[in-house]
């Protein structure tokens, strides 16, 4: 977020504050409530008047904005008015700006970081667990009180005590469970709210990450290699990656093109791969495995998961190349994964669109389903208005030729497949930005239409 201006800030803050106002943990369905971010929220009550509305945080990023109360102001009775202006205004004064960085004001004025996504509050939430005295794992109220002191969402509370219990380690420490511990429980709320969309670009390069960042995108997924699928990326490319965007990083542990079948020392280099990927600054893993009769390798993709953790995971488009959908579908969320990556198990997602239909009714909300696979400017408000899906994945790349002078056009560097030799395929900051606001004004326009009806 270099770049963004505060125009751009605030319309990400916007997305977080509506699934804020719903009261929704990113991590658990339940009503929330925390103590700062209610305190001088509420007005005083005369007798025989409703208690009034809180103000939320998407009111107070429009009185920021513009210096004035938001419109739908003007339709209360005068006394209803009165009492959400003041409620409005006592609550901004606990937002600042500095730079292009929302922060709140907590207890004894210290300022906390306001996070906008889940991918963020995940990243902190790991951090903090662990940073006790040689990676120690702290308590929930230790580690309370280390992300209080640095960072703002609505349910940090609940957050940190449903990250802490489902701690396989702290799990184990405490004799809660017998057994070898399962994966991260399926506590997470893992639907987008109305009127939210993330963007992830994949990409394969430094200029392809930046571009990315500054046309908009949610979230990098990184990659080696687009041109085989996708491949493990070298840490090089991580950690220069790491310095020069902000948006969170999913790295691809994939360790060569082709089938998703892996021999023994191809499944100790993955392994490997995650461990150093994680090492070095991943937000996200990217992993997919399956077996020679085409079902989810549930046994080693459990093995890579428990080493991911605390990260967030996503199946890949392995999941393209199942026997049964429906069961592979059951089999990656029991698994424990945030995000399945699938076109469909088509060619594109636009073929794919009547299985990913079905694949969203099944899932029920237990996973984030990312249509991906041919995604541009003309098929994707077709693709979000039909499947109601808010998450996509695209490449959004051009071409770039090459600027070498002299050429030696009877030598090829590569195989089988035969792309220019002078030239290489990045992501345009120009299509990311089309395909943002393309997709911010469906998202828009269908949360608009269902609240009319």
């Amino acid at each position: 977020m270099e770049a963004h201006d505060l125009q751009t800030i605030s319309s990400e803050m916007i997305n977080v504050i509506q699934e804020q106002q719903q009261q929704v943990s990113p991590y658990k369905k339940v009503k929330t409530q925390h103590p700062e971010a209610t305190s001088s929220t509420t007005v005083d009550v005369k007798p025989g008047q409703q208690q009034q509305q809180k103000a939320s945080v998407e009111e107070v990023l429009y009185y920021l904005q513009n210096g004035s109360y938001p419109p739908h102001f003007d339709t209360l009775d005068k006394m209803t008015k009165k009492a959400r202006r003041h409620t409005l205004y006592m609550y901004a004064q606990k937002f600042f700006y500095e730079g292009d960085t929302l922060y709140y004001k907590g207890k004894e004025q210290k300022r906390a970081k306001v996070l906008f996504t889940r991918e963020e509050v995940e990243q902190v939430l790991g951090n903090a667990h662990c940073s006790g005295t040689n990676g120690s794992h702290l308590g929930v109220k230790r580690t309370q009180a280390y992300v209080v002191e640095r960072f703002y969402w609505r349910t940090i509370t609940e957050d940190v005590k449903h990250w802490v219990d489902a701690c396989p380690e702290c799990q184990i420490k405490a004799a809660r469970i017998k057994t070898s511990p399962e994966l991260r429980p399926n506590y997470v709320c893992r639907t987008v709210p109305a009127g939210v969309y993330n963007m992830e670009v994949c990409v394969d390069s430094v200029e392809s990450a930046i571009n990315a960042e500054q046309g908009g995108a949610s979230r990098l997924e990184l990659c080696g290699n687009l041109m085989e699928g996708g491949t493990t990326p070298s840490l090089g490319m991580l950690k220069v990656v790491k310095q020069k965007v902000r948006i969170p990083v999913f790295v691809m542990i994939r360790p060569r093109g082709g089938d998703f079948l892996y021999s023994s020392v191809e499944r100790e280099v993955m392994m490997v791969d995650l461990c150093l990927a994680k090492e070095h600054g991943a937000d996200g893993i990217v992993l997919g495995a399956l077996t020679e009769n085409g079902r989810i390798d549930k046994d080693f993709c459990a093995q890579l998961i428990g080493l991911a953790r605390p990260l967030p995971v996503t199946f890949h488009r392995a999941f393209d190349m199942v026997a049964d959908p429906q069961q592979a579908l059951e089999d990656v969320i029991s698994l424990g994964c945030e995000r399945l990556l699938t076109s469909g198990c088509d060619s594109t997602v636009l073929e794919g669109l009547p299985t990913l239909k079905k694949l969203k009714k099944q899932s029920r909300g237990r996973i984030i389903i990312v249509p991906g696979g041919g995604i541009n400017e003309r098929n994707l408000p077709r693709i979000l208005k039909d499947t109601g899906l808010r998450e996509f994945h695209c490449s959004a790349s051009c071409f770039k030729p090459s600027g070498m002078v002299y050429r030696n056009t009877a030598v090829y560097m590569g195989g089988a497949l035969r792309p220019p030799e002078f030239g290489y395929k990045v992501a345009s900051t120009d299509r990311v930005q089309t395909l943002n606001q393309i997709a911010k004004s469906t998202v828009q326009y269908s949360s608009q239409v269902k609240s009319s009806q």
